[in-house]
């Protein structure tokens, strides 16, 4: 019995070293982007989690080897986007295709309706980690990411009715999404290994702009339509909440998990070689 008490004491001081460190660590110590504003408060209180006892040089690796990993992490997803990630079911991300996208969109007394095929987004692959912050105390981990721009173009028909007209056309068309911000937040848990349990995305973007060439034939009526469908359609047609944050979310849980599984909190053994008296 005496063995099996100073295995779970070691276990526990074990577990207790692995989350006691309430520094953040972020990108910004190795790239020193400084896309996002941070409070001082913030920061000041964060400052009174440390625990004075805790030699820091002990219990710090964790949070970098975490923040690291997930840096890497989102390279090799960047660099897999042309080819996807089959073994996931993910398909290639940029350009990411899309066969057909039906939808009808209303605002005051206005419809249109219609279809987009042929559909290409590109682009995903050009953004730019901004944060990775990793609250080992607190047990999560906060992703930023910033796109410049992402752009969905193929062909198009519609229909409908707005500003008292009969809308009709046909042709190319073109959404354009700018200054993108994407938000990751994953809770970490705890079993035999530490895995990411929850996740989830917000985003953000700027502005966006629609072109449906040849809508009404051209002129000042197909502009006023394009610029009213400029706010209303992406809202509809769900690009973000639909094509990008699915597979990336996904993406970044697997992988995160994989790399997790190499630590182990409990160690592999079997209670039952342990001899007690």
């Amino acid at each position: 019995m005496k063995v099996l008490l100073l295995v779970g004491v070691l276990l526990a001081a074990h577990v207790y070293c692995l989350l006691a460190d309430p520094y953040i660590y972020s990108v910004e110590e190795i790239y020193e982007v400084d896309y996002f504003d941070y409070e001082e408060d913030d920061a000041e209180a964060e400052e009174e989690w440390r625990v004075e006892d805790l030699d820091e040089e002990s219990v710090g690796w964790i949070g970098n080897i975490i923040r690291d990993a997930i840096i890497d992490i989102l390279e090799d997803i960047r660099e897999g986007m042309v080819t996807g990630f089959p073994e996931l079911g993910i398909p290639p991300l940029d350009p990411l295709v899309i066969d057909s996208i039906p939808y009808n969109v209303s605002w005051d007394n206005n419809t249109v309706y219609g279809n987009m095929s042929g559909s290409e987004l590109v682009d995903l692959a050009t953004f730019q980690t901004a944060k990775v912050l990793v609250n080992v105390f607190g047990l999560s981990v906060d992703i930023g990411l910033l796109l410049d721009a992402l752009e969905l173009h193929g062909a198009y028909v519609m229909d409908g009715r707005a500003l008292d007209l009969h809308v009709f056309g046909d042709g190319a068309y073109h959404i354009k999404l700018n200054e993108i911000t994407l938000s990751f937040f994953m809770k970490l848990g705890l079993g035999k290994y530490v895995s990411v349990k929850e996740m989830t995305a917000d985003f953000t973007l700027k502005s966006s702009k629609v072109q449906f060439e040849h809508l009404m034939n051209g002129g000042i009526t197909g502009a006023l339509i394009n610029e009213a469908l400029s706010v209303e359609l992406p809202k509809v047609l769900g690009v973000m909440e639909n094509l990008v944050i699915p597979p990336l979310m996904d993406l970044l849980q697997n992988r995160t998990n994989e790399f997790l599984r190499q630590y182990p909190i409990i160690p592999d053994f079997n209670i039952t070689d342990i001899y007690t008296d």
